[in-house]
């Protein structure tokens, strides 16, 4: 799903200048029609997806658009990952991340939330109480690396891991993130 060409990322931040340096040409996009459900290109889009054995990224989407998503990609039998959860965009609320989350529904920590990249760092507390009440069982880990502002990724997942255990998480529950949950994810046994 969009990121930056999001309307969720567009009411956040309007045409953001501190993490894209450039500007957007293009009409934000909303993935929900006037009555607030989901548009036919999506559907086309999560029927693709469940097809191929893949699975859907939230991007940026406002929590509205998640919830809609997450609800069809529950019906289809589709597997997601809603991204960058920790961070102050998207900013999904807590209480949204438990009903979304499932054994096909994976809520993505990023290395990005604790960085200077957001608008507003998370401290590291907060992730790990995320993860906590979520359970590490429905969360991924990824990096959100790639961009100039950010090290390299295997550097970032590094530093992460390392802030996650000395806020308190045990080493078990990183496995679990780093490794079991998106071996489930890509259908590996």
């Amino acid at each position: 799903m969009p990121t930056y060409s999001s309307k969720g990322h567009y009411d956040a931040y309007g045409d953001d200048q501190k993490i894209f340096p450039y500007r957007k040409r293009i009409k934000p996009i909303c993935i929900l029609d006037d009555r607030g459900r989901l548009i036919p290109e999506v559907e086309e889009i999560v029927q693709l997806v469940k097809q191929a054995g893949a699975f859907l990224a939230s991007g940026h989407l406002s929590t509205l658009e998640v919830d809609e998503l997450v609800k069809r990609v529950k019906e289809v039998g589709c597997k997601m990952v809603v991204v960058t959860v920790s961070t102050d965009l998207p900013g999904y609320p807590l209480d949204a991340q438990v009903s979304w989350a499932s054994d096909s529904v994976f809520m993505e920590h990023a290395y990005a939330a604790i960085s200077e990249m957001p608008h507003q760092k998370t401290p590291i507390e907060t992730i790990v109480r995320q993860i906590r009440t979520v359970g590490a069982e429905k969360c991924l880990l990824a990096t959100d690396a790639g961009n100039m502002l950010l090290p390299r990724n295997v550097e970032a997942m590094r530093e992460f891991v390392e802030r996650l255990l000395q806020a308190g998480l045990a080493e078990k529950e990183i496995d679990t993130m780093g490794r079991s949950n998106p071996r489930k994810l890509l259908g590996i046994s």
